[in-house]
């Protein structure tokens, strides 16, 4: 007597890039707010220590976008997981073209 393998034709594995997108993300996310609760602690005197977080978010923000792009190339995948990382990562990308563009605005 000999098992059947069944098969689920409805249940779509997830891409393989979507744990990296969806954890550079949520660093990226978590840097950011560390470095708007510090600039607002040290009342937008901070040290370079704040530069240092703004700009590892923003690395870790392209490595997330990266990781999209490859994940999207494998073909039959679930993609929502990645796609809803992609756009958060996108989002916190934003932000910080938003705060650089404010500062650059200030300086002039």
């Amino acid at each position: 007597m000999t098992k059947k393998k069944r098969y689920n034709y409805i249940k779509k594995k997830i891409a393989r890039g979507t744990w990296p997108c969806i954890l550079t993300m949520l660093l990226a996310l978590g840097l950011l707010l560390a470095t708007l609760a510090l600039a607002v602690h040290f009342q937008g005197q901070g040290p370079m220590l704040l530069g240092a977080l703004g700009f590892s978010s923003i690395v870790m923000t392209i490595f997330s976008l990266y990781f999209l792009i490859l994940a999207l190339h494998d073909s039959e995948k679930n993609y929502v997981p990645v796609r809803i990382g992609g756009i958060l990562a996108a989002c916190v990308l934003l932000v910080w073209i938003i705060f650089i563009a404010l500062g650059l605005k200030t300086m002039i």
